[in-house]
């Protein structure tokens, strides 16, 4: 993620931060979790994350099958975030 010219990606204190992609059906998926980069947003340092998907049977075992899938935990954890910033959109 980021821009090779800088200014746009993840900046210190981002750790454990979502990176997510709208699809072509038209959902919000999780497909990165922020993990580390060098300073903030810096030109030519890309910030690194954590391939979601790469954990999906982790996840899955782990939470006991009480999800249906990863896309719903996805979802949910997106609606309740969005609550919590009061509904807003940039």
């Amino acid at each position: 993620a980021g821009v090779s010219g800088g200014g746009k990606d993840t900046c210190q204190g981002d750790s454990g931060g979502r990176l997510m992609m709208f699809s072509s059906s038209n959902q919000w998926i999780l497909v990165g979790v922020t993990s580390s980069g060098i300073g903030c947003a810096e030109a030519k340092y890309s910030g690194m994350y954590t391939r979601v998907a790469a954990y999906e049977n982790w996840i899955n075992s782990n939470t006991n099958d009480s999800i249906s899938s990863l896309t719903s935990l996805i979802s949910t954890t997106l609606s309740a975030s969005i609550t919590s910033l009061g509904s807003t959109t940039s």
